[in-house]
């Protein structure tokens, strides 16, 4: 009877788990633009290479869970002086909107259509991916 307690403890504390913390204002690096919307702080990092790739990291500040949707974002290219949609890479149709626990965290890499050669820089409108989200677009230039 005493194994049976002692795994079912060792089980509930493997059940915890690491959890997010986000003590403090919203901190990026090595080139990541982000931005805290309710409660989640969502960072947004260019993945090097010839496709454009945007890497997702989103935690949620709070004990509820939340609504994210990552094909709400818009993302748009620059080629010269020209701004060009971008159009998610999606061919099997995997990207729905979904709901991140509270105080967890989630990363997605996600690939977007761009013609050749690449956009100079990018921009990611974060409309949408929370209920009555808004705000100015978050911007990066190109990587090696």
């Amino acid at each position: 009877m005493r194994w049976g307690t002692w795994a079912v403890f060792a089980l509930a504390l493997g059940a915890c788990g690491s959890t997010y913390d986000a003590s403090g204002p919203l901190r990026t690096y090595n080139g990541e633009v982000g931005r805290q919307l309710d409660c989640l702080d969502i960072r947004v990092e260019r993945r090097p290479g010839a496709r454009v790739t945007l890497r997702y990291h989103i935690g949620n500040r709070c004990l509820g869970p939340q609504r994210v949707d990552l094909a709400a974002v818009r993302v748009h290219g620059a080629f010269g002086t020209e701004l060009v949609d971008l159009p998610v890479r999606d061919p099997r149709g995997e990207l729905r909107p979904g709901t991140l626990d509270g105080r967890s965290e989630l990363f997605e890499e996600i690939s977007y259509e761009t013609p050749d050669p690449g956009p100079s820089s990018i921009c990611v409108t974060l409309d949408g991916v929370v209920d009555g989200a808004d705000g100015a677009p978050l911007c990066m230039q190109e990587t090696t």
